[in-house]
């Protein structure tokens, strides 16, 4: 199975798409292997990741892989996102519960959370055979790919528990939360022995790009940021080297465990995409697979 590198690239925030296919244009060059797209990550608001996907698929011949978040619609909303998902032809989705309301635009917003992503991965399944979210039968079953996220716990490993219970719901994928530490590759590599044969797993990681941004990430729920990365950052505050290095060195020092995964999950730092190319170029040199 080759070595697959999915890059994730937030929609826009606004009408104003340019930038954004930008970004896709530089990741076709780069020749990654598929595009996510997060569904209004950090309770942001930004363009219907869906259109997103159409753009992508207009512009570039690059597989989509689309976040799904249970925050924001009820289910009689997500029935009708998985019908229109089924007919444009998207099949990989990633099931999510989504990120704190009080972490974006909207603080004081209700969030839904009618179901959760197990919940909504058995019903996606039941797509797959031949039953819509209310039981009604489907004149012809989807073909959907479902992914679940993995976060690392406190203690820097991985739920054995939930991650089987995602595997029991329909995911065949999971994508982690960025990692920083070698500790958290190897319990990954531990998880991956636990899983059913075929489950492929994608080790997230985003490069930092600024004091500001890895002092962000590290309040943010599931993300756990080194120390020495932020003393690095103290020193030099502004210098996104600092980020592409630090993870040259992570994946230089974990290749043997980089080489048992389905491949790896960069995050784009804002709207930086360059910024993932000499992590794109490494990859490659590193795991090329016939």
């Amino acid at each position: 199975m080759p070595f697959r590198i999915l890059v994730e690239v937030p929609p826009p925030k606004s009408n104003v798409v340019g930038p954004f296919l930008a970004n896709v244009d530089a990741l076709a060059a780069m020749n990654v292997d598929a595009v996510t797209l997060s569904d209004n990550s950090l309770a942001q608001a930004r363009m219907a990741n869906v259109v997103a996907a159409q753009l992508v698929r207009q512009r570039v011949n690059l597989p989509v892989v689309l976040h799904v978040n249970t925050r924001d619609r009820n289910l009689l909303a997500q029935q009708s996102l998985f019908f229109g998902l089924a007919a444009l032809g998207i099949h990989d989705v990633l099931i999510i519960s989504g990120d704190a309301m009080r972490l974006g635009d909207h603080p004081e917003g209700k969030a839904v959370y009618e179901r959760t992503s197990i919940d909504l991965m058995y019903l996606v399944r039941g797509m797959n055979e031949g039953r819509s979210f209310f039981g009604r039968p489907l004149k012809s079953p989807t073909s959907f790919r479902i992914g679940g996220a993995l976060n690392p716990t406190s203690a820097g490993g991985f739920s054995r528990d939930r991650a089987l219970r995602k595997v029991e719901a329909g995911a065949t994928f999971f994508l982690t939360q960025p990692l920083f530490d070698d500790r958290a590759l190897e319990a990954l590599d531990e998880l991956r022995t636990v899983l059913p044969p075929g489950i492929e797993l994608y080790p997230g990681f985003m490069p930092l790009t600024s004091e500001k941004n890895a002092r962000f990430m590290a309040s943010v729920p599931g993300f756990s940021v080194p120390e020495p990365l932020l003393r690095a950052y103290a020193e030099r505050p502004e210098d996104p080297e600092i980020g592409i290095e630090f993870l040259l060195e992570l994946f230089e020092r974990n290749k043997p465990f980089l080489s048992r995964f389905a491949g790896v999950y960069l995050v784009t730092p804002g709207r930086k995409v360059e910024l993932l190319r000499p992590l794109v170029e490494y990859l490659r040199r590193q795991f090329s697979r016939e």
